[in-house]
């Protein structure tokens, strides 16, 4: 099963046909462990035309087992995982900008931009992320 931040080659439909090309694995290993699909997006040769806030040009394309200059875009598709074929993995800097650049594109809550406690009394009993600090029934701002 592939791993978030492998790199993979698949039969892509596009409009032009069906070409075999490359995307970056984007889904958990959580994800994995109970469905057959993987979640990707696609990786493009097209670099000077990568100029969204969520797009972002590899670095270390060449260590990750692509053969040209790429850029990661934020479009996405699922595939069984069997259609998929690992060809390398991106290097920790280029994961680390596609991680931030998915954040930019999907509705998800970056829970490390916030941080809260849970206080009984003058004990803290549990921190998370949330951007408040609560007391047993009451919040407020930090």
């Amino acid at each position: 099963m592939p791993k978030p931040g492998d790199v993979v080659t698949l039969e892509f439909a596009g409009v032009m046909g069906v070409k075999r090309r490359p995307a970056v694995v984007v889904s958990t290993d959580q994800y994995h462990s109970s469905r057959p699909d993987v979640v990707v997006a696609l990786l493009t040769t097209q670099v000077t035309s990568a100029t969204t806030q969520m797009d972002h040009v590899l670095l270390d394309w060449a260590a990750a087992g692509l053969r040209q200059p790429s850029a990661y875009r934020a479009f996405f598709g699922t595939y069984v995982a069997k259609q998929v074929q690992v060809i390398g993995h991106l290097s920790s800097r280029d994961w680390t900008h596609v991680q931030a650049k998915l954040r930019l594109a999907v509705a998800v809550v970056d829970y490390r931009a916030h941080s809260m406690e849970i206080r009984r009394g003058s004990q803290t009993v549990s921190r998370w992320s949330m951007g408040r600090r609560c007391a047993v029934s009451i919040c407020r701002p930090i």
